[in-house]
């Protein structure tokens, strides 16, 4: 079983050809580090900031850390990883929110730092050899559903396996079978809304703010701070 993520070796051994991931046009990055302060300031809400072409968030973690995460537009043909810059960082998503800079400013020199992409596999097993979670059908951070369709599909696996009894590889054909199409509304959903994840220019955000407002109950504890700078 090969539960190795979205740039998942074992993928290419499984489905010759596909090992290669699909780049949704983003550059992620993300680190948690102790500020009990912010965390308090911060509660149970989440702060989203953003401006042409970048977004910028900051959130209670546990133990009084902070969570920090920011995603840049960035050039979808490229699927090599990037190497973390701490000082690249803190220059291109500066001035976003007081609240952001305090987080970029002990952003540590070892962090997360990948593009934001699919891995689009066109069979998950190959004999008793089987991809699950996001070596199989990661959606992207995009979608934001890719921890419960890992978690739903280890469950999908386990019930056709053990349905399966002795012949494990008509379980694995079976979970592919019974799994596969959720997976693919995910993977489209994360497509989808690659094309507003950030704004792409000074009017995008605008109508953004008006929808989330449509949509967001009073009183919710998520809420967004938005700066357009001009960048």
């Amino acid at each position: 079983m090969a539960c190795d993520g979205v740039r998942s070796p074992v993928r290419e051994r499984v489905a010759p050809g596909h090992g290669e991931i699909v780049p949704m046009g983003y550059r992620v990055a993300s680190y948690l580090y102790p500020d009990p302060e912010l965390a308090a300031e911060l509660g149970e809400r989440m702060l989203m900031t953003d401006t042409v072409g970048r977004v910028g968030w900051a959130y209670t973690a546990v133990d009084g850390r902070v969570g920090a995460m920011f995603a840049e537009r960035t050039d979808a043909a490229s699927t090599e990883r990037p190497v973390p810059d701490r000082e690249r960082l803190q220059r291109d998503f500066a001035g976003l929110h007081p609240q952001v800079d305090r987080a970029l400013a002990n952003a540590p020199e070892s962090f997360y730092d990948d593009l934001a992409a699919q891995a689009i596999a066109p069979r998950w097993s190959r004999g008793r050899v089987a991809l699950a979670g996001d070596a199989a059908h990661a959606p992207s951070l995009l979608a934001g559903q890719g921890t419960s369709l890992a978690i739903a599909g280890a469950e999908a696996l386990a019930r056709s396996l053990r349905a399966a009894g002795p012949h494990v590889e008509v379980g694995l054909v079976e979970y592919e079978r019974r799994w596969r199409p959720t997976a693919e509304q995910v993977r489209l959903a994360g497509r989808r809304s690659a094309s507003f994840f950030a704004p792409a220019n000074r009017v995008q955000p605008r109508i953004q703010q008006i929808a989330r407002r449509a949509v967001t109950p009073p009183g919710a504890s998520l809420f967004a701070a938005r700066s357009v700078l001009g960048h």
